[in-house]
């Protein structure tokens, strides 16, 4: 399909539960690369502490499908801290797929989700460190 046939569509609440399985889908996919924590997992948004050498990272999946990877909440840092990481879930012509901040497609195949998660954390790493100057 090309750029031009793509029409997004809105979601409708018949959406929600197929948005919700991805979201599970998606969490599954990390913690096969990535070694998560429970941190509130009873209910929705459902969150997970990672560690990536000496520092924290919170994982927040949500049921209306979107996964975030952010630098944990409080320790001198913002309440909704901006995120290192982020997909959510667009609906086009019928089809969900998996975009990022911009609206571009996001392969979740092979490794490109995974390479595409470490490139992000490499960037915030880079960025602290300057800070750290």
């Amino acid at each position: 399909m090309g750029e031009s046939e793509k029409t997004r569509q809105l979601l409708e609440e018949r959406d929600f539960p197929i948005l919700e399985k991805m979201s599970l889908d998606m969490k599954q996919l990390i913690q096969s690369h990535f070694q998560l924590l429970d941190t509130d997992t009873e209910a929705w948004p459902k969150r997970y502490s990672m560690k990536h050498g000496d520092l924290s990272l919170e994982w927040i999946f949500s049921a209306m499908g979107s996964v975030t990877l952010r630098p944990p909440r409080g320790e001198g840092l913002r309440r909704s801290p901006h995120p290192i990481f982020y997909l959510s879930i667009g609906k086009y012509n019928g089809t969900y797929v998996w975009e990022d901040l911009d609206a571009n497609e996001i392969s979740i195949e092979g490794e490109k989700v995974f390479d595409l998660v470490k490139h992000q954390i490499d960037l915030y790493f880079k960025f602290i460190n300057t800070l750290n100057y």
